[in-house]
């Protein structure tokens, strides 16, 4: 896929043992994946199923009484849906949109991944998206310590003024200082669009958590 491979060149995520290890045929026939509404279902369990994962016939019988067909909800601190698989033995955790994109893709994200809307719990495939680390941070949302309404714009004591600014490729660039705070806004906006901010950038946190 053309948009992974533009995107390995930053922000790469080594592909380590637990991504090695459950190759996106055997996910396939462990989980489901609605792309429209992002949820996703534990599949039952066949014999050939269990066995690649070191499940005994016990083992199996208990995940289809229990868990087979059920949704995968559990929330992080962080606001991320995460599951976890055992590997012959081996616990390996794994965040929703990963999985997600693997299924719906069929292979394995590499890099950095951002929640469009700023819902890390909202899988939907049109909400997930590939990104470098600098388009990632291109794309958050509003600090809680935020005193001005407007990322990138604080008020220096010193000399009495809004002080605008904004990042770009790890540098800060200065906007100027002004008197009034609708002014450093203006121009922290305008430089927005210019350093090619995702509109949603700057919006109120979802739920309890922040970037």
């Amino acid at each position: 896929m053309e948009q992974v491979k533009l995107y390995q060149r930053e922000g790469m995520m080594k592909m380590n043992n637990k991504y090695k290890e459950l190759s996106i045929e055997l996910l396939n026939k462990i989980i489901s994946y609605n792309a429209e509404t992002g949820t996703l279902l534990w599949k039952e369990m066949s014999i050939e199923t269990g066995a690649a994962l070191g499940k005994n016939t016990r083992g199996i019988i208990i995940f289809n009484s229990k868990v087979a067909h059920t949704a995968i909800s559990n929330i992080t601190n962080q606001g991320y849906v995460r599951l976890s698989i055992r590997i012959k033995g081996n616990k390996h955790e794994y965040r929703a949109h990963r999985v997600a994109w693997a299924l719906h893709y069929g292979e394995w994200p590499v890099g950095d991944m951002d929640h469009i809307n700023g819902d890390r719990a909202d899988n939907r495939i049109e909400n997930i998206r590939l990104v470098s680390i600098s388009d990632n941070q291109r794309n958050l949302c509003m600090p809680k310590n935020n005193t001005s309404g407007q990322m990138g714009v604080h008020y220096d004591k010193r000399i009495k003024k809004w002080i605008a600014r904004i990042s770009d490729k790890n540098k800060k660039v200065q906007l100027g200082s002004y008197v009034l705070l609708e002014d450093a806004i203006k121009v922290r906006k305008k430089a927005e669009k210019d350093y090619g901010y995702h509109e949603n950038h700057g919006r109120k946190a979802v739920k309890n958590y922040e970037n």
